[in-house]
């Protein structure tokens, strides 16, 4: 067990020095001499692109701001992907180019993303759990191009980079229904489970308060694997209309990869106006066990407004 604790906590540490390889073009992710670029979201603007809405032909405005959170930039294009439901990826397709000034602020228009992807033709092509991304293509003032994802809408940076607190390498709109500030604050949270070989997801009982991350993600921080760790491991909480998802990449590993746990069964039924104050996930711990050899197991959270 000493030994499983020295191997999770050196995975936990590789995980923040590991840049990413090169796409097998001419760019490449290198935080040594490269960049990171930084978006945040107008206060005046939605987040989300609101199903209500543009269900019923309603058109919706949405605003940005990009700039260069570390590295040498001449130059940067604002990149868009779609990502639907099924699983399939549109773009890449340019929706800002050459910009020189950072930060940069800029709004777009659902007609604009209908007119940018071939495949969309007007609002029907919304559907709920697609996912407008914005990333960026750098120009390094030494010349090199450097992109956050590939042409296949695959990001080429890791998990820390993914998940930083400091900085955030995309923009994402999700097609959703907005909680408008629901599911916040403290909760108490009981766990249900037996345990894998690592011991149990989290302690059986703890306190954790849900951050409006967006307006339908809520996010908390856990004590994961208590019983050889525990490691600082934030969890994300997916509203979509009538679901929540939980999922988490833990940076933890035995040189697999990194464990993760997340929804495998389409979500838990939620209520927005109902089950605020009192609601339970279900889920699977270590989805993938970071070359642990550890199996996956089942594992319930009640959460109880506190």
């Amino acid at each position: 067990m000493k030994n499983l604790k020295i191997i999770l906590a050196f995975m936990m540490l590789a995980t923040f020095i590991v840049s990413c390889d090169d796409d097998g073009g001419t760019s490449r992710v290198d935080l040594n001499e490269g960049a990171i670029p930084n978006f945040t979201f107008s206060d005046t603007h939605p987040t989300i692109i609101d199903l209500n809405l543009v269900s019923a032909g309603t058109h919706m405005e949405f605003g940005y701001t990009v700039d260069v959170f570390q590295g040498n930039v001449s130059s940067a294009d604002v990149v868009g992907f779609y990502r639907t439901a099924g699983g399939e990826v549109f773009g890449p397709v340019t929706l800002e180019s050459n910009i020189t000034t950072f930060p940069a602020d800029f709004t777009f228009t659902t007609n604009e993303i209908i007119a940018a992807f071939s495949e969309l033709n007007d609002l029907s092509d919304f559907n709920l759990a697609d996912e407008l991304v914005l990333t960026t293509n750098f120009i390094l003032t030494d010349g090199r191009e450097l992109k956050m994802w590939d042409d296949n809408g695959s990001r080429l940076y890791g998990s820390d980079i993914h998940t930083s607190a400091f900085y955030n390498v995309i923009a994402s709109y999700p097609v959703g229904c907005p909680l408008n500030g629901k599911f916040t604050g403290d909760y108490k949270v009981t766990l249900t489970s037996d345990g894998s070989g690592f011991g149990p997801f989290s302690d059986a009982e703890f306190t954790a308060t849900l951050k409006e991350t967006s307006q339908t993600l809520r996010t908390f921080s856990v004590a994961y694997l208590p019983a050889v760790g525990p490691f600082n491991t934030n969890v994300s909480l997916e509203f979509v209309c009538d679901k929540v998802l939980i999922s988490g990449d833990s940076g933890v590993g035995c040189g697999g990869g990194a464990i993760t746990f997340g929804s495998t069964d389409g979500g838990a039924p939620i209520n927005f106006d109902e089950d605020e104050d009192n609601f339970s996930i279900t889920f699977t711990d270590l989805l993938t066990d970071g070359g642990c050899g550890v199996g996956a197991v089942d594992a319930t959270l009640t959460f109880e407004k506190i």
